[in-house]
């Protein structure tokens, strides 16, 4: 599951597009999102963005910061 179509919107250094893919596939897995999950992985994937925009480049708080995130609205849902 790549994040390339997600990001779109902006550029990325080659090292932190990286991080950015490392830890979209790493909350993917922990979520268990299959490639049918595609809202799931959107919100997955803006959540990672949006961290990575604010300067975070660490793989590990990008996945922390996406499940976070994901949990949060899960449980407005």
């Amino acid at each position: 599951m790549a994040v390339d179509p997600y990001l779109r919107e902006g550029a990325f250094l080659p090292e932190v597009t990286a991080a950015i893919g490392e830890a979209f596939e790493a909350v993917c897995n922990e979520l268990h999102l299959t490639h049918e999950s595609k809202e799931l992985r959107a919100l997955v994937a803006t959540r990672i963005i949006a961290a990575a925009r604010h300067g975070e480049t660490d793989p590990a708080p990008l996945r922390m910061r996406a499940v976070a995130g994901f949990s949060s609205q899960c449980r407005r849902l």
